[in-house]
């Protein structure tokens, strides 16, 4: 059994439809509505690998945790004036992979500033990229 088999076993879905957010998620969207192209709510990241990168390997680790946690599956909406979030399937989707010119840190660095700091729209795209 596959580590990725484990973890969705391990964490059953108890929705399978729209439901009322949950207050911490309704803080989230309330922000996002009352200031819809901020990005004060972001926490990006980025990390610097050294040596062959196994890219399969990378893109089940993140496929797993996506597995494990319902909120970077999770869309927002308003109903009647009811904050809702949908918990959506699992679907793997594959790894962004941005091939940067060699020793060209400025490049680099502007690549992931415009990453880092482009707004999510919590209708359409869960809270989450890789």
């Amino acid at each position: 059994m596959g580590l990725a088999s484990i973890a969705s076993s391990a964490y059953p879905r108890w929705n399978d439809g729209p439901a009322v957010q949950s207050v911490a998620r309704g803080r989230l969207w309330f922000l996002d509505r009352l200031y819809p192209a901020s990005t004060s709510y972001l926490m990006p990241f980025s990390v610097r690998l050294r040596g062959p990168l196994r890219h399969e390997a990378l893109q089940a680790a993140l496929h797993t945790v996506e597995q494990c946690h319902e909120t970077l599956r999770t869309t927002f909406y308003q109903h009647g004036g009811t904050g809702m979030q949908v918990v959506h399937p699992f679907e793997p989707r594959g790894l962004k992979v941005v091939h940067m010119p060699p020793n060209d840190q400025e490049t680099l660095c502007e690549a992931l500033r415009h990453e880092q700091t482009r707004p999510f729209d919590l209708e359409a795209e869960p809270g989450w990229r890789v």
